[in-house]
């Protein structure tokens, strides 16, 4: 092994190491390739341990990447620029080795490589798991609902939003030191751990091949108009006629429009493109479908009217938002690394507190009153709202879905429940907690998985007995009518019994008489009404001298005041 410095082909001097011919072939027997982890155009990662690991406690991944001319110069040339010279970052793969060698043992064959070849360069990273785009090709092969109506989205929102906050945390560490990636796509973005928001998930950055050192050359005077970013005509044309240059899904509308016109090339906002591109491509199942129809032959025909949104049934409003802010065909509009972290972060927390606001309902000794029933029904009134929020269909339908069935899974449902049921609740702020816990309970009801939740927890009863309590708000009673509105259109003939059996119509009526058959409380106690079969009292309910009312007025206590004559 020698130690050379080279300068490479975008200005980066820093130290390489280059296999001599005369270098034995053992260099990779310092590691131990255990399996394949997965497989991209051309190369192969492994997971491997260093041979004196030998509880593999470890792990680090190794890219092997075929060669089919194996003399050293080429293998030099594949080896070049596969690192830059940057300060650590938690979102960017380290480089600890590379080197090359004849390729590992495998039972696939070729070391997983098409096409075969003898020598194969090696890049030795940090651990990852997988790529993303590994990640989406394996969990569309795993989806057997491909196309159908039911099919389920490839991610979710809360793990979308973990990939951009940390990926625009990698881009601006590179934009800070004046370097354009150039290279950002499903298979340059590494994963380890879960996508779910928890601390040991790690984004990362990896496949340098394609970037551009643009500090450099503004250090030498050959960048220092426009931006900074900016790379002269003839560099781009060289670089094109040498095939270097990158993807096409990696390059934004104004530098490929640049390109092809043959003008200088500003690069400041092409990241932010690709990372918008990616996002799209993996949040599809269709992954070859285009943001923009056609783009890819002709970018003229790259225009903001001809955007095609993400499903809205698949993901929320704030989701698609930001992913069409990224590939905004206009650089200034687009969100700097700086804002779409800030974006996502903001956008992931409010997913992830979901379980914290559940928690928040259990009002604990706070039910019975004291010193901290006030706080504790605060909080959980405050918590209740901010459920309602989250379950609204205000971030587009399939946002609210997902939030209600998380809402369900973290216990919502019972917790809110509780609530509503424990009417001995005592302390300031006690009716308060009650209204927002209905109201919760109201826009969690609109799914099917919750209103079996409630049926179950004999929620009927408990819901009539509520719209028929003297003293209680009207606002908790409106939501309350919501709920059993919810209940009797969900097509159940038995939910819709039990309603009538506890006398849910004649509570209704009462709910009409009490809000002056006017208001939102009104037009819901109506269209419950209209979901409920009549209901026909038998003779012997019916008193001996007030005909049709003998029912109700054998129950004064139930009428509201002025109809007590």
């Amino acid at each position: 092994l020698k130690l050379v410095g080279k300068m490479s082909r975008h200005g980066v001097v820093w130290p390489q190491v280059v296999v001599q011919p005369s270098a034995p072939p053992c260099v990779a027997s310092g590691y131990r390739f255990a399996e394949i982890s997965w497989q991209g155009a051309g190369s192969a990662v492994w997971r491997a341990y260093r041979k004196d690991d030998e509880e593999g406690q470890d792990p680090v991944s190794i890219k092997v990447s075929a060669i089919q001319d194996a003399r050293p110069r080429r293998c030099s040339v594949l080896l070049r620029p596969a690192q830059v010279r940057l300060p650590p970052h938690a979102n960017i793969v380290c480089l600890l080795a590379h080197f090359c060698d004849a390729p590992p043992s495998s039972s696939q064959g070729c070391a997983g490589l098409a096409p075969c070849s003898s020598t194969c360069a090696f890049a030795v990273l940090g651990h990852a798991d997988f790529s993303l785009e590994a990640l989406a090709a394996g969990r569309r092969a795993a989806t057997p609902v491909e196309g159908s109506e039911e099919a389920l989205p490839p991610f979710e929102d809360a793990e979308l939003f973990v990939v951009l906050q940390q990926a625009s945390r990698a881009l601006q560490h590179l934009q800070e030191h004046k370097i354009v990636h150039r290279n950002v796509t499903p298979g340059s973005l590494l994963v380890k751990g879960r996508l779910d928001g928890c601390d040991s998930g790690q984004v990362k950055l990896s496949d340098f091949e394609q970037h551009w050192d643009a500090g450099r050359f503004a250090a030498f005077g050959l960048g220092v108009q426009g931006s900074g970013f900016v790379m002269k005509a003839a560099d781009a044309r060289k670089e094109t006629n040498e095939g270097h240059q990158p993807p096409s899904a990696a390059l934004a509308p104004e530098v490929r429009d640049a390109i092809l016109g043959g003008t200088d090339v500003d690069y400041e906002m092409n990241d932010m493109w690709a990372l918008g591109h990616t996002i799209y491509a993996i949040a599809r199942w269709d992954v070859r479908g285009e943001p923009y129809p056609g783009y890819v032959d002709d970018v003229k025909k790259c225009h903001r009217s001809l955007y095609q949104e993400l499903p809205a049934q698949w993901y929320g409003r704030s989701l698609r938002a930001m992913v069409r802010g990224l590939l905004e065909p206009t650089p200034h509009w687009r969100p700097g690394p700086a804002a779409a972290c800030e974006q996502a972060t903001e956008s992931a927390a409010e997913i992830g507190t979901i379980g914290h606001l559940v928690s928040l309902l259990d009002i604990g000794d706070g039910a019975h009153g004291g010193s901290g029933a006030g706080l504790a029904h605060r909080r959980a009134a405050e918590a209740a709202a901010a459920l309602t929020r989250l379950v609204e269909p205000l971030g587009g339908a399939g946002s609210a879905a997902r939030s209600r069935q998380a809402v369900a899974e973290a216990g919502g449902v019972a917790a809110l429940f509780a609530l509503l049921a424990g009417r001995g609740i005592a302390g300031a702020g006690a009716s308060e907690t009650r209204v927002a816990a209905a109201g919760a309970l109201a826009g969690l009801a609109a799914s099917g998985l919750c209103q079996a939740s409630l049926v179950d927890a004999g929620a009927i009863p408990v819901l009539v007995s509520i719209v028929k309590e003297k003293g209680a708000p009207l606002e908790e009673k409106s939501s309350v009518a919501n709920v059993l509105r919810l209940l009797a259109g969900a097509g159940n003939e038995q939910w819709t019994d039990a309603i009538m059996e506890v006398g849910g119509r004649q509570a209704l009526q009462l709910l009409l008489v009490e809000c002056s058959n006017e208001g939102t409380c009104a037009e819901r106690a109506r269209a419950t009404l209209d979901l409920l079969p009549p209901s026909t009292p038998r003779r012997d309910e019916l008193g001996p001298s007030h005909g049709c009312l003998g029912p109700l007025l054998h129950r004064p206590d139930e009428w509201p005041a002025p109809l007590l004559f």
